[in-house]
C-alpha cells in the first residue's frame, strides 16, 4: 500500500473577508524531540502539518520580493531536463524560503527548523504549488495599481530599455523645459 504524497488545498475567508488557503501537506521526516519532549504525555504522532497563506503584510512583501528578484528572468539549455535541474539547484532553497515566510506568523525571519520541515516534507509538486500561493497572496497587482495612480502609467509600464534612452535626452519632460524657460525670463536671458 502507498501512502499519498499530494497536498490538499482548501480555501477560506478570514473574519477580515480576505481569502486565506490552507495547505495540508503529509509528514514524512520530522525532526527529532526536544529533550523535554520525551517527558511529554504520549500522544499519536501527526501525520499532516497545515500551512496557513494569509494574506502578506509589507514586511513579508519585502522579504519574499528580495528573494524573487534574484530568479532568473531567462532559462538556457538544451533540454527541459538541463532546464528543470539548473533552475532547482540554484532556486529550490529560495522557494523554500518564500513558503516559509509566507505561512509563519511572525514577520522575523523563519526558524532553521521550519525552512528543514519544508526541505524535507515537500515533494517538487508541493514546493511549486505552495510558492504559487505565496505569491498569490502578496497581490501585487493591488500594488501596482497603487503605484500607477500616484506616478501616472507611463513611467511605470515602460520597458528599462526604452526608460533609459528617454532619461538620456534633455528635457525629455515638458515641465522642466517650462521651468528652465521660467528661469531664463526672470534672470533676463532669452529662453533658448
Amino acid at each position: 500500500m502507498t501512502e499519498s504524497r499530494q497536498a490538499l488545498v482548501r480555501q477560506e475567508i478570514t473574519e477580515q473577508g480576505k481569502l486565506r488557503f490552507i495547505m495540508t501537506v503529509p509528514i514524512i521526516w520530522n525532526p527529532k524531540p526536544k529533550f523535554l519532549d520525551r517527558f511529554k504525555k504520549k500522544r499519536e504522532p501527526e501525520t499532516t502539518k497545515e500551512f496557513v497563506f494569509d494574506p502578506a503584510v509589507i514586511g513579508k512583501v519585502s522579504q519574499i520580493a528580495g528573494k524573487i528578484s534574484g530568479m532568473p528572468n531567462e532559462l538556457y539549455g538544451d533540454t527541459p531536463a538541463e532546464l528543470a535541474s539548473d533552475v532547482i539547484e540554484r532556486h529550490y532553497k529560495d522557494m523554500i524560503y518564500i513558503i516559509a515566510v509566507s505561512t509563519h506568523k511572525s514577520v522575523k525571519e523563519p526558524s532553521e527548523e521550519l525552512l528543514r520541515f519544508i526541505e524535507m516534507n515537500f515533494t517538487f509538486d508541493m514546493l511549486t504549488q505552495g510558492a504559487q500561493i505565496a505569491i498569490a497572496q502578496l497581490q501585487l497587482d493591488a500594488f501596482l495599481n497603487c503605484l500607477m495612480i500616484f506616478k501616472g502609467t507611463s513611467s511605470i509600464l515602460i520597458p528599462k530599455s526604452i526608460q533609459a534612452e528617454r532619461d538620456d535626452r534633455p528635457f525629455n519632460n515638458i515641465d522642466e523645459q517650462m521651468l528652465s524657460s521660467n528661469f531664463n525670463k526672470e534672470n533676463g536671458n532669452a529662453a533658448g
